[in-house]
């Protein structure tokens, strides 16, 4: 007898949606992305951070699969196992008993998530490992029982194929990897004949899961880390089953960040902490988290990181997960684990870092200026530039700017005081500068030989970037904290998005770029540039796969990549407070993108912002 699928929305107040088919039916929301009317601000406060954007997503859901039907042939056996990989209920109960015996005990699903577009393909092969049966797609609802000739005899053995494309890859840390155009994957299943039902005996570790399923099981959850000064946490955003506990997150908090990011942060948990048994309690208005006895051997300051580390991603695993939040009571083996209050502030997320949201520009008598709202006003104080000067930038507290001059092959700074210098130039041509929040500027020749320059004053480091030789560079933009850096890179037609740490010396001062960034937007062909949004989130100015089109992008670090509005013509990007803060140089000058489309601005071009 199956099991009737039922779909429980997870949403606070929404009853179960109970269906008496045997199949799960995936109801999945339209997501408007970068929509909506949007005017241009008609002032420019400094913006002290902002709320993290919470991109609508489909509805979070509880699956319950089928039961194996009683004598599926080898390839609906399969398939009901591949759907059986969205019921997580059961420490998936349901998945497990498509298996034989001995493999339901061993099948660790937890181990990698493949998720695919489109259907899994499922062939049974005969003994020659051809086609036995015309090969058929996966349904994404469990089929009308069709059973087989004859029950299959003592000992029988089949195999069958499946073969998928492959969207992206998560590990078993939730660390989600965007896959390139073209990657499928492959595995053979071995069944075997169990009280005359087919079971498959090698279920590889891990699950098959589709890009809808996967969206409705799953959530990204980011886990904090502090970088370098202490003043602030960076977000590692991983992937979790909608199902996860609390102790989930904070055991993966615990084991430490992603390789990626390892070398631009740092933890205030001692080496060997972890949790309990009792693992985070909920209680009421508080959250415990009880850690083993290697937590006492925090520092009082790093005691204060870690503190604002759980406390940071409990509160945002509750919002994502649908957890109660609460005041954190932190623990030793049930002992209250006391936290010092230090004259230091208590480290907040990324998005906290102040910055002015008004974009510098440069007005058509080739000065420095300001957007208010429609209005372009010069920066006061400062010389005027040459016509050739072109791609300003400007420190978060607008005391400090930078152009490219002399057909974008000098780098010229200009202190507020009014003092212009060229500091650098390269006869390649150089990409926009980019200020970081220790006042160095960042640039990169257009054609890379393996490193980026940053520029403080009269200081000129070289960092280097060995495996950045050899591309094209079209953007290196420091995120506004500090400890990554946002790089567009090309080489032949393919363009490449990565995010690489940071490593600084006790000062600020640039050492090196991490050996292992991570890439964004593997499926985006050609893209032209590309800002930061906030503390997990850049915007890209990109065509996509099949299309002739710019468009605007939201690309989550460690996630996603959602398209959104058409910006055509469009050949730069700078972003705001929100994705619907943006602002692109056209042809014609700056334009703001409004929620609808792009509203050209007289007598201002190449907008920039911090990040």
């Amino acid at each position: 007898m199956s099991r009737a699928a039922t779909l429980a929305a997870t949403g606070a107040g929404t009853a179960p949606v109970r269906r008496t088919g045997v199949a799960a039916v995936l109801l999945v929301a339209v997501v408007g992305l970068l929509s909506g009317c949007v005017s241009i601000p008609d002032d420019g406060p400094i913006v002290q951070g902002r709320a993290l954007i919470d991109a609508q997503r489909p509805p979070r859901v509880k699956f319950y699969e089928s039961y194996p039907i009683t004598g599926a042939d080898p390839a609906r056996i399969v398939q009901g196992f591949i759907r059986a990989a969205k019921d997580f209920s059961g420490d998936h109960e349901v998945a497990r008993s498509y298996l034989t015996p001995d493999q339901r005990t061993r099948w660790r699903p937890n181990e990698a998530v493949v998720v695919y577009r489109g259907e899994a393909t499922v062939t049974e092969l005969d003994p020659s490992g051809t086609a036995a049966s015309p090969t058929v797609p996966s349904p994404s609802a469990t089929p009308s029982p069709t059973p087989s000739a004859s029950p299959p005899a003592p000992g029988a053995r089949t195999t069958v194929r499946v073969e998928v494309s492959v969207a992206a890859r998560v590990d078993g840390t939730g660390i989600y990897r965007p896959s390139e155009a073209g990657d499928v994957a492959r595995m053979t299943l071995t069944l075997a004949a169990v009280d005359g039902q087919w079971r498959i005996q090698d279920a590889v570790d891990g699950v098959l899961i589709s890009e809808d399923d996967f969206l409705a099981t799953f959530a990204d959850v980011p886990l904090y880390f502090p970088e370098a000064t202490g003043r602030w946490l960076i977000p590692d955003v991983r992937w979790f089953p909608v199902t996860a506990l609390p102790s989930v997150v904070i055991s993966a908090l615990l084991e430490g960040p992603s390789p990626w990011l390892t070398p631009a942060v740092s933890t205030g948990a001692p080496p060997g902490t972890a949790l309990t048994a009792a693992g985070v309690r909920i209680g009421s208005g508080t959250l415990s988290v009880d850690l083993n006895r290697q937590a006492l051997l925090a520092t009082a300051a790093q005691r204060q990181l870690l503190s604002a580390q759980v406390q940071t991603t409990l509160t945002e695993a509750a919002r994502v997960l649908g957890f109660p939040s609460g005041q954190l009571v932190l623990t030793v083996d049930r002992v209250r684990f006391e936290v010092p209050q230090l004259a230091a502030p208590v480290p907040q997320p990324a998005d906290a870092v102040p910055f002015d949201g008004r974009p510098v520009v440069l007005d058509a008598q080739h000065r420095l200026a300001r957007m208010e709202g429609t209005r372009v006003v010069p920066v006061p104080g400062l010389a005027t530039l040459g016509e050739d000067a072109t791609r300003p930038a400007v420190n978060a507290d607008g005391t400090a700017y930078a152009v490219l001059t002399t057909g974008g092959t000098r780098l010229v700074t200009v202190q507020s005081d009014g003092g212009a210098r060229s500091v650098l130039s390269n006869a390649v041509g150089l990409t926009a500068p980019s200020f970081d929040t220790y006042g160095w500027v960042w640039t990169s020749p257009v054609v890379s030989a393996g490193t980026v320059t940053a520029v403080r004053g009269g200081v000129v480091v070289e960092v280097a970037v060995p495996w950045l030789s050899g591309y094209a560079v079209s953007t290196l933009k420091i995120s506004r904290e500090g400890t990554r850096a946002l790089i567009v890179a090309h080489r032949g037609r393919r363009s490449s998005v990565l995010v690489v740490s940071l490593v600084r010396s006790a000062d600020g001062a640039p050492r090196r770029m991490a050996t292992a960034p991570l890439r964004l937007a593997s499926d985006l062909p050609v893209v032209r540039d590309a800002s930061w949004l906030d503390g997990r989130r850049v915007m890209l100015l990109a065509i996509g796969p099949g299309s002739q089109v710019e468009r605007l992008h939201l690309a989550e670090i460690g996630g996603r990549t959602l398209a959104g509005a058409s910006v055509v013509g469009a050949l730069s990007l700078t972003v705001g407070v929100a994705p619907a803060d943006a602002w692109v140089q056209t042809a014609k000058g700056a334009a703001y993108y409004s929620g609808v489309g792009l509203r050209q601005v007289a007598g201002a071009r190449w907008p920039a912002m911090p990040g």
